[in-house]
């Protein structure tokens, strides 16, 4: 591990060792976690049309694969094991089982950034320079407590990579060659699938059927209820939009803030 990504792991597990909205984990639950707008979202539709023969929907993927903040304690416990759960938490060492999906922070602050103006969670006329610099030191919002990107990437590299117990997948890669890696996360959470389920899953879960959906459940979905319905909650999903909407200060603010990481899991030449 490189002292650097050690440094940030220190930095995450000093006063932030805690269970996200204090539910309690089982041994044998599966979590999906990420840094917000990473793909956990759609990574769970992949999931959750693979496994279920219900097609997946905002309405239904709560009770397929439940977010740890959208759901009682009460509720997760009745749910049958093992569960697969949503998390963005930093390095639980509760967690036993964890697939973590990381993306290119540059992207993700697009994605963000629209998410947050969805939600009406920063003030009005913030432009996206001025959000960079708070993405890059803090928690965007006083609500969210899942450190800066590379505190919750980092945490999670520095204290698990090259476990059996922990699988790192880039959004990219999943864009790139999405019926490949679904079948490689499938074996990892133990779940049996078929060529069929997994063509099945990939067309059920494109970006055009999901947005599809968020305009049937905008209102019902916990998650986005109350937010603007001008402003998708599904982006375009791209790989590489950050080249052409984000300013080139926004792109040298993000990438001095995290080169070694950034390099280590390949974005600093992509």
């Amino acid at each position: 591990m490189k002292y650097s990504t050690m440094k940030l792991v220190a930095k995450v597990l000093l006063g932030k060792d805690k269970i996200g909205n204090n539910i309690n984990i089982l041994d044998d639950d599966m979590m999906i976690v990420s840094y917000p707008k990473s793909g956990n979202t759609w990574l769970r539709f992949l999931i959750a049309n693979a496994i279920s023969e219900e097609s997946a929907t905002f309405e239904n993927i709560e009770k397929i694969i439940p977010d740890i903040y959208q759901n009682y304690n009460k509720y997760l416990l009745r749910l049958s094991s093992p569960r697969i759960l949503k998390s963005h938490e930093p390095f639980n060492k509760e967690y036993k089982k964890v697939l973590y999906i990381v993306r290119d922070p540059r992207d993700i602050i697009l994605s963000y950034y629209r998410y947050h103006k969805k939600k009406g969670s920063i003030e009005l006329g913030l432009d996206i320079e001025e959000y960079t610099k708070i993405f890059i030191r803090q928690s965007v919002t006083k609500i969210e407590d899942f450190g800066t990107w590379g505190e919750n990437v980092g945490s999670w590299v520095g204290a698990k990579e090259g476990r059996d117990d922990f699988k790192l997948i880039r959004y990219e890669d999943l864009r790139r060659n999405t019926s490949n890696i679904l079948a490689e996360v499938l074996t990892f959470l133990g779940i049996n699938y078929s060529k069929k389920s997994i063509i099945r899953a990939v067309k059920n879960s494109s970006i055009d059927n999901m947005r599809v959906l968020e305009q049937f459940n905008n209102n019902s979905w916990v998650s986005i209820a109350g937010s603007d319905p001008g402003i998708p909650f599904i982006g375009p999903g791209e790989v590489g939009g950050w080249r052409s909407n984000l300013s080139i200060r926004s792109v040298q603010l993000i990438e001095k803030s995290w080169p070694e990481l950034m390099a280590e899991l390949g974005y600093m030449h992509a």
